[in-house]
């Protein structure tokens, strides 16, 4: 198989599973809007989050921590995190996703 270059900011989320044989199953640069928030949930899934420009925080339970480019967030399975960007400016980040096989989930 040839070598295959996306840009995610103008092709949006990448399935890697073709090439890949590892966990990461979606690649994405997402972005928040001055002020706005989104919800990442680990439900069979984890997630990482690189952020790559703006800044924001991300809240679990009682924590909250401030995001700045080159901070990054992984969620473990069964947890959850809510994203939010400064209201002066937006947040781009980049989001991997990665399957979590069933033996480690006790299935």
């Amino acid at each position: 198989m040839n070598a295959r270059l996306h840009d995610l900011r103008t092709e949006g989320p990448v399935d890697p599973a073709g090439v890949f044989t590892g966990p990461l199953r979606r690649a994405a640069v997402e972005t928040i809007e001055p002020g706005g928030t989104a919800r990442l949930s680990s439900q069979g899934v984890e997630h990482t989050v690189f952020v790559l420009s703006g800044s924001g925080w991300a809240e679990s339970g009682s924590a909250t921590v401030e995001l700045v480019p080159g901070t990054s967030v992984t969620l473990p399975l069964g947890t959850e995190v809510r994203l939010g960007a400064a209201k002066t400016e937006g947040m781009e980040y980049f989001h991997a996703e990665l399957a979590v096989p069933d033996r480690e989930r006790g299935l």
